[in-house]
């Protein structure tokens, strides 16, 4: 009599390590973004509310969330947060 065992092979998603981004642009702005740069400040006229924003990040898995980027006032902050 035999015994059979069965391994079942599953095989990891390919994940990023690498929470940099690629390009941040601001339309409308020029902001010299560096991948190691990390804080911009850009001024825009009372009549926008919200940044029309253009992110890539580094790694095609890596995701970003971005918040406050609306019902902008003088002194808002809008993060850009890049998750690996």
């Amino acid at each position: 009599m035999a015994i059979i065992y069965v391994i079942d092979i599953i095989r990891d998603l390919l994940i990023s390590t690498d929470s940099t981004l690629k390009n941040l642009e601001v339309k409308g702005q020029k902001i010299d973004f560096a991948s190691d740069k990390t804080e911009y400040k850009v001024h825009i006229t009372h009549d926008i509310d919200k940044l029309d924003l253009v992110v890539e990040p580094e790694h095609e898995k890596a995701t970003y969330l971005v918040t406050g980027n609306k019902d902008l006032e003088n002194g808002s902050i809008v993060k850009v947060k890049v998750t690996a």
